[in-house]
């Protein structure tokens, strides 16, 4: 009986708003949004699972914006008909993964950001798949197309990227990673000995 009671906030999903600044972690409910004014995210730690949730706009603003901030995780989302689909200013150590960036004028737009991971996505932009200005460091690799040009010369393009960043360990005391680290670590070493 407790376990009844208990599922709906096991299984409980939520509406993105729009507009909206986001500072906690949110799982959106599967569903078509139409959000014209994007979400924007603006603090360290924060995890936004669509669950394959469609986030439309009207091609005036921006998705998704990351701004000043850093170990933000974006997944399973569908960004279709915004001028940019995802905006990343003054961001580092992002994961941005298993989305699809559908007839937006322009994939992503990058400036002043360093360190952040794009990987398993699809891209189908109208003008543009990516725009970077002054960001380095970067590793991006679409799951349909190949990025080239000035982008590329500082930043990895087209190669799988295996960093894992913090959002995947936040969940996890600093001891437990230091635990698993020197697990790995003795599994190796003792391996290759033999």
């Amino acid at each position: 009986m407790i376990v009844l009671l208990l599922c709906p906030f096991v299984f409980a999903c939520d509406t993105p708003l729009d507009g909206k600044a986001y500072t906690i972690s949110q799982d959106f409910c599967n569903k078509r949004y139409y959000i014209p004014n994007g979400i924007t995210i603006e603090t360290d730690n924060v995890v936004i699972n669509c669950n394959n949730a469609i986030l439309q706009g009207d091609f005036k603003t921006t998705g998704i914006s990351i701004r000043d901030a850093k170990n933000v995780e974006i997944k399973n989302c569908n960004i279709i008909n915004f001028r940019q689909g995802i905006n990343l200013r003054n961001a580092t150590d992002a994961d941005i993964h298993d989305s699809q960036l559908l007839r937006n004028f322009i994939g992503v737009h990058i400036e002043n950001s360093n360190g952040n991971h794009f990987y398993e996505n699809r891209d189908v932009s109208i003008t543009k798949i990516l725009k970077g200005i002054n960001s380095f460091e970067n590793h991006v690799k679409y799951l349909n197309k190949n990025l080239e040009g000035d982008f590329c010369r500082h930043n990895s393009c087209n190669e799988k990227t295996t960093e894992i960043s913090m959002p995947v360990y936040q969940h996890y005391s600093l001891a437990k990673i230091l635990e698993a680290a020197i697990r790995k670590f003795i599994g190796m070493d003792a391996h290759s000995l033999q």
